[in-house]
């Protein structure tokens, strides 16, 4: 086997585990007439019974797309582990922005920042 064949192609992040993004729910949503994929990860069934937070993940720009899968790492990918869904429960959700789109009104890269408007 060749070792360059079973690395991500340079800049490409690692798929998600495949078994990580069967514990999510897969759904999405229509806003304005734009489809928006999510998942959404419940707490153990054991744990259930007692009220949860829910964890909304907005992703950075590399997880943007259309497959439903590159929103889940990260964060997301760590609170679906066994040990951590135990010591934190917590509902997650977490969407996926469209290619061209992004959560906020600001250049992607951007590392100077903008200050927020007083009034947004």
């Amino acid at each position: 086997m060749c070792l360059a064949a079973a690395l991500p192609a340079q800049g490409a992040e690692p798929r998600v585990d495949p078994a990580v993004v069967a514990t999510f729910v897969a759904g999405e949503v229509d806003v304005d007439g734009a489809r928006y994929p999510y998942r959404l990860l419940h707490p153990p069934a054991e744990q259930r019974a007692v009220e949860a937070p829910l964890v909304v993940f907005l992703h950075g720009a590399a997880e943007r797309g259309s497959d439903n899968e590159a929103q889940l790492r990260h964060l997301p990918e760590r609170l679906a582990r066994p040990d951590w869904r135990s010591r934190w429960p917590c509902h997650v959700l977490a969407l996926q922005c469209p290619v061209g789109e992004q959560w906020v009104d600001a250049p992607v890269g951007d590392a100077r920042g903008r200050p927020m408007a007083a009034q947004p």
